[in-house]
């Protein structure tokens, strides 16, 4: 832990002490110092520079052995100020080496990116620099160049190299060979030694991950046996060279249409040359590196999309028989994925869009991504997986950050895979509530800013994917708005696009289009692991008296502050929907509003969405609580139900209602409904049922008639007879009829009970079969406010029961909302959308 501390920046070793300092939450962030490369509005500046390095690349495949036979020749512009005595160059293949880190570094028990098999890595043959034969030092992954003459700023140099390697079969789930009834897919990462990055934060980046890349173009030629398509990184140049002309019409009428057709089916003759070996050829002129994938096995998916700066580009779906069944319609969905984020975020910027099914999890690289031809992510949809990886070609392909700084690469592109995800109405990477549920357990991690190497590789998945995700979902939902929001986002994207972002950048970005101070956002979601728990400290009438309105006192006991959200329901139906600002927490731990209410107040909620990560919930509902002596104003619990009777309507009145029917909508897209007919004397039969309108699923059915018959999910689930019971009473529009039935105990409270801000009666129900009843009427109108069930056995219908916005139909007062907890604490407030009576 003490290698590890030292390891982080000085922000990120600032933990915050327990409890909550609000100088401390608030205090300015020190920055790094604004220079004529990098400007404090988070921009480059007058001065940036970046080197550039463009690639020529002919690689020719041996699928026998595996073997790649290549040369590339690189021409590198010094940008920078700094003369240039050598340059290093990344030689990926070289993991594979069995004296490489990444081999040493690999468990046992192996991992997702370990090494299992061994080769030689990449073998240099040859090495020219500038024509001339230039000297090398291997040091695993990378190679230093010795140079002749140093490179001025401003000049540049043509590197020439030969080479080989093997391509492993398991190649760390970068790469690979996957073997199918018609064929290897044989997929090329590192495929050819490419340049390190050089700038002006590290200089040479040899500690960097594979992913960090200096922009550049690619001219790629690889030769392989006539049968195989190749497809990957960049645009194909010349299929008249490689196609039947069958294949060709189709190839050619995919690049004018809207609609996916198949160019060719795994199978059928590609071209007439037969045995031979046929060169393809790719350009992309944004690139740095690239993926390509070549088999005899491929169905080829493709059609036209159209980008919001005027370029048209074909998007390719590339899969042997056997893959997932989405696979076939994976080129339709990618179109939809790319033309969704042009419309939020600066346009796609290459030349081409190509998924390939192989052997891999998921990786992406300019213009292509490779996914798991069977399990492209964890549920087993391609869609998820697509919508990710091609979500990289913005994060971090475009914006190029540095990816040791996970967060800036795989967190800012899962911020955009769940805005795509819900402009598409498709599955997100995640619920914001159940981010909320995992990040509210309080468990200890360090912060997201810090490291990647130095991130325990447990919390990955958590801190570099789902909570900066979750952060900047946050600041775009809670804390800025999304118009605010997305325009800085979209700003700080064009800014850097092709540009090498440090965190400091992003930070002043955002903080300087939104016109915000976000320091204290940026400490406790990212610098620190600070954690939340607002609560309600206290509520009470203003004099004393509802109609006056209430006051709310909240507190802060955390370290982390956060807006607040705050849902107030009145008895009368009404609510009162408050959101503060998080500059409420500026000077202390404690604040007091005044929300004008005029009946009242049934509950009052905090963080009603569940949206933030509060570590405890508990102080989060105030409904009220306590009793004092019951004075002599009723006889009675026979008394208690009159006057309830008789304020939403008579008995008589009540006793004529012949049916009912009521459907009650969830926030949720849940729905409640009562279906109710009775015979005289206020016995009947009814049906009542949780929906779940979004995926049309019956949750619960209940049919009540002289036998009670029970479904959870269209299950049959046996009932006993205490919980035939149960189900009946909690079902019934009007239990209070039934109270003083023959065997029923009935007692009124010798107390009155302070719920949902009234003053109430209690009344318990013993029943036959042993379960008992609370129910709740308000001291002054007589109305039922609450019901609660306190039986021997785990509840099928709810726990409790609140009504409130009573209002006349036909004669009777109905509840118009109506709150259910069920077991488990799970609660859902319904509102009265539909209701008919005969």
């Amino acid at each position: 832990m003490a290698a590890l501390a030292c390891s982080m920046s000085v922000k990120a070793q600032q933990s915050p002490p327990k409890g909550y300092d609000p100088v401390a939450a608030f205090a300015p962030i020190s920055y790094a110092p604004v220079s004529q490369l990098r400007t404090a509005a988070g921009t480059p500046g007058a001065g940036y520079w970046q080197n550039n390095a463009d690639y020529s690349v002919a690689i020719t495949l041996d699928t026998l052995t595996r073997g790649v036979k290549g040369s590339v020749a690189i021409k590198y512009a010094n940008n920078s100020p700094d003369t240039l005595s050598y340059l290093w160059v990344l030689a990926g293949q070289n993991r594979f080496r069995a004296d490489s880190r990444e081999t040493q570094l690999t468990p046992p028990t192996g991992s997702r990116f370990g090494i299992t098999e061994y080769t030689e890595g990449c073998v240099i043959e040859s090495l020219m620099a500038d024509k001339r034969p230039a000297t090398y030092e291997v040091n695993g992954k990378f190679i230093r160049i010795g140079l002749a003459s140093p490179l001025a700023p401003g000049k540049t140099i043509r590197l020439d190299i030969g080479y080989h390697f093997i391509l492993p079969a398991k190649g760390g789930d970068f790469m690979g060979v996957l073997e199918t009834k018609h064929g290897g897919v044989y997929q090329y990462s590192s495929v050819f030694p490419r340049m390190c990055v050089y700038d002006d934060q590290t200089g040479w980046n040899t500690h960097a991950s594979q992913y960090y890349v200096e922009t550049g173009s690619i001219d790629m030629r690889i030769t392989v046996p006539a049968n195989m398509i190749v497809q990957g990184t960049g645009l194909l140049e010349n299929p008249e060279d490689l196609l039947s002309p069958a294949v060709l019409r189709r190839y050619k009428q995919a690049a004018g249409s809207d609609t996916a057709i198949r160019v060719r089916t795994a199978g059928e003759p590609l071209n007439a040359k037969g045995n031979g070996m046929l060169t393809w050829h790719f350009r992309e002129p944004r690139a740095g590196d690239g993926i390509w994938a070549a088999s005899a096995a491929f169905n080829w998916d493709a059609l036209s999309t159209k980008l919001p700066d005027g370029r048209s580009i074909p998007v390719m779906a590339l899969y042997p028989p056997g893959s997932h069944a989405e696979w076939d319609t994976s080129a339709t969905a990618m179109r939809r994925i790319l033309q969704a984020y042009c419309q939020q975020w600066p346009s796609y910027p290459y030349s081409s869009c190509v998924n390939i099914a192989g052997s891999i999890t998921g990786v992406a690289s300019p213009g292509v991504s490779v996914l798991h031809y069977k399990e492209s992510s964890s549920g087993a949809t391609v869609w998820l997986k697509t919508n990710h990886e091609l979500g990289h070609a913005w994060f971090n392909l475009m914006v190029a950050a540095d990816s040791r700084h996970g967060w800036m690469c795989e967190g800012q592109n899962v911020l955009i895979n769940h805005l795509n995800s819900t402009i598409l109405g498709c599955e997100p990477p995640f619920e914001i509530e159940k981010a909320s549920e995992v990040f509210g357990k309080g468990m200890s991690r360090v912060p997201v800013s810090t490291r990647f190497g130095s991130m325990p590789q447990r919390d990955m998945g958590v801190l570099i994917y789902m909570k900066p995700a979750y952060a900047l979902l946050l600041l775009r939902n809670t804390v800025l708005g999304p118009a605010r929001f997305d325009d800085a986002f979209r700003r700080y994207i064009a800014s850097w696009s092709f540009r090498h972002p440090v965190p400091d950048d992003f930070y002043r970005a955002m903080e300087n289009a939104a016109g915000e101070d976000l320091s204290w956002f940026w400490r406790a979601w990212f610098m620190t692991d600070a954690q939340l728990d607002q609560g309600i400290l206290q509520a009470q009438y203003a004099g004393q008296k509802p109609a006056n309105g209430i006051l709310i006192t909240l507190v802060n006991k955390r370290e982390m502050p956060m807006p607040v959200d705050l849902l107030v329901r009145e008895f009368n139906g009404k609510t009162h929907r408050v959101k503060l600002p998080v500059q409420v927490w500026e000077w202390n731990d404690k604040h007091q509003l005044k929300v004008a209410t005029t009946s009242p107040v049934q509950y009052i909620l905090l963080d009603p969405d569940n949206q933030l990560p509060d570590t405890d919930r508990s102080n989060n509902i105030w409904t009220g609580s306590g009793t004092s002596p019951l004075n002599k104003a009723v006889s009675g619990a026979n008394e208690v139900v009159d006057r309830y009777l008789n304020a939403i309507g008579g008995k008589a009145k009540i006793a004529g209602v012949k049916s009912v029917e009521m459907e009650y909508t969830g926030g949720q897209q849940n729905s409640l409904v009562w279906r109710h007919r009775y015979r005289d004397g206020g016995e009947g039969s009814w049906r009542v049922g949780l929906e779940t309108k979004a995926v049309r699923l019956t949750l619960k059915q209940i049919d009540v008639a002289d036998s009670i018959q029970f479904q959870q999910l269209g299950q049959p689930v046996p009932v006993s007879a205490a919980v035939a019971d149960e189900i009946r009473r909690s079902t019934e529009a009007f239990p209070e009829l039934r109270f003083f039935d023959k065997g029923n105990r009935v007692k009124l409270s010798d107390s009155l009970h302070f719920v949902h801000g009234m003053e109430t009666y209690q009344i318990t129900v013993t029943t036959p079969a042993g379960n008992n009843w609370r129910y709740y009427y308000d001291r002054t109108t007589g109305l039922k406010v609450r019901e609660e069930f306190a039986g021997r056995d785990v509840p099928q219908v709810y726990v409790m029961r609140v009504f409130s916005g009573y209002e006349m139909t036909g004669g009777i007062l109905w509840p118009k909302q109506v709150y259910l907890q069920e077991e488990g604490g799970k609660t859902d407030l319904f509102e009265r959308t539909h209701f008919s009576t005969l």
